[in-house]
Formats: C-alpha cells, sequence, structure tokens
C-alpha cells in the first residue's frame, strides 16, 4: 500500500514473534513481503529469533536485511550456540551513526534501546526502537531511561516499539509526554482479536499526517504492526536494493 501522503515518512513496529503465525507455523518469508507491501522507510521490528527456526529454514534476520531494508541495526539481547534473539531498526535511507543502549531490568530478558541517525533528504532524523519489560516497575524505570536517553536529541525524534503497556496512560505517557505525541494508540495484540495497544510509535518535532493498525497482516504474528505518516516536507525516497 503506497503512502496516502506523498511527502511523509513513512514508520512501522511489528512484534514480528520470531516469525511463527498464530498456527505455529514459521513464516519468514511471508513477513518479508508483508514488510515490502507495507512499505515503510523506518521500521522497528521486535522478537527477531534465529535461534530456534526449524532445521534447514531460512535466516528471518539475514532474510530482512537482504529484501526489506539497505540499512539496519540489531540489538540482541538473548543469544546461544544457535543464533540471537533481539529487535531490530531498519531504515532505507541511510544511518549515520547507531548506539545501543542498555536499560534497567528485573527479570531474566535484558532491554535495550537502538538509537540511530538517520540521514533523511530533507535532514537528520534521531530514530528509537526499543522492546519493553512486562511489569509495571520495569516498564517505569526503563520508560525513564528511554526518555532520559532521548531528551539529548536535537533532530526530530521518531521512538518505536513494543512498549508492552496495557493502559492508554502508561509509564512511557508520564515519562515522555512534555514535547512528545503518540499516534493513536489502537489495539494490536492479541492479532485475532486485539484489545491492547501494546505496539506504539512517539515523535516530536513531526506531524502526523496519518496512522493505522496493518489488519491486512492477519495472521502472521500475533501483534499487528503499527504504521505512521509524519510529515515534515519529506519527499523523495530511494529505492530498496533487489531481493
Amino acid at each position: 500500500m503506497k503512502t496516502e501522503c506523498s511527502g511523509a515518512l513513512r514508520v512501522l513496529s511489528w512484534n514480528v514473534h520470531g516469525c511463527i503465525d498464530t498456527r505455529g507455523r514459521y513464516r519468514p518469508e511471508e513477513v518479508a513481503g508483508m514488510l515490502q507491501r507495507l512499505d515503510a522507510d523506518i521500521l522497528a521490528l521486535q522478537e527477531i529469533d534465529t535461534r530456534r527456526r526449524p532445521a534447514g529454514e531460512i535466516n528471518a534476520r539475514e532474510l530482512f536485511e537482504r529484501t526489506v531494508a539497505d540499512h539496519s541495526v540489531f540489538a540482541a539481547t538473548l543469544a546461544d550456540a544457535s543464533g540471537q534473539y533481539g529487535h531490530m531498526l531498519m531504515s532505507r535511507f541511510p544511518i549515520e551513526e547507531a548506539h545501543i543502549h542498555d536499560l534497567p531490568r528485573v527479570d531474566k530478558e535484558p532491554r535495550k534501546l537502538i538509537h540511530a541517525r538517520v540521514r533523511t533528504d530533507q535532514g537528520p532524523v534521531e530514530a528509537f526502537a526499543t522492546h519493553l519489560g512486562f511489569r509495571r516497575r520495569e516498564q517505569a524505570s526503563q520508560a525513564r531511561a528511554v526518555a532520559g536517553l532521548i531528551s539529548n536529541a536535537r533532530n526530530p525524534v521518531i521512538l518505536l516499539g513494543d512498549l508492552n503497556e496495557r493502559f492508554r496512560r502508561g509509564a512511557l505517557f508520564r515519562a515522555l509526554n512534555r514535547g512528545f505525541q503518540s499516534a493513536p494508540r489502537r489495539a494490536t495484540f492479541p492479532s485475532r482479536w486485539p484489545v491492547l495497544p501494546l505496539d506504539q510509535i512517539w515523535f516530536r518535532s513531526l506531524r502526523l499526517v496519518h496512522s493505522r493498525v496493518c489488519r491486512e497482516s492477519g495472521g502472521l504474528s500475533d501483534h499487528l504492526p503499527v504504521l505512521a505518516e509524519l510529515s515534515r516536507s519529506f519527499q523523495a525516497r530511494p529505492g530498496k536494493s533487489p531481493a
């Protein structure tokens, strides 16, 4: 689906659930195809898991890097001899600089924040991507850490991710509310009958043109993708590399 506003920057967040669909099937090629159709300029993908894919099956991370966008940053939060688990930020535009920050945690899984300065045709944008924890106390400390790391950004900011917030005015809302806006928080989980707005897009110094939950992704994951179009007179977009 093409952008409704040709001058808008398209950004997307999707927890792809290890490319395991709602019937338990491993479907990385279908997920990659859906990402190509959604046609985002900057996207954050959570639960990229190369550890437990069926024997002989394709590596989802490598597939996405080859077919979805030319530039990416991967944050591994878990790893073993078979591969890595984590989340990634991808961009059709060049990434000039990237950092991965550790976030506070109280459970077994580390949480990280990806920060990338993306060079668009209309100037730099600071893109952040994360996957926050489940517990309320953990979310609060992580949200404060994210807000602190973002506060120093001098360029327009985009924050994408699965924030695991069950409430519409949760920890990140309280931490980021000053100067930030979010795309309307609509239910994205579970994908078959979504009731929780876990997946969110926040921004600063940009204007929201349009946003939606991408229901056409069907049962490819237990989450639905969320897509927003943000305006700062963005125009031409470089094309993807061929698969």
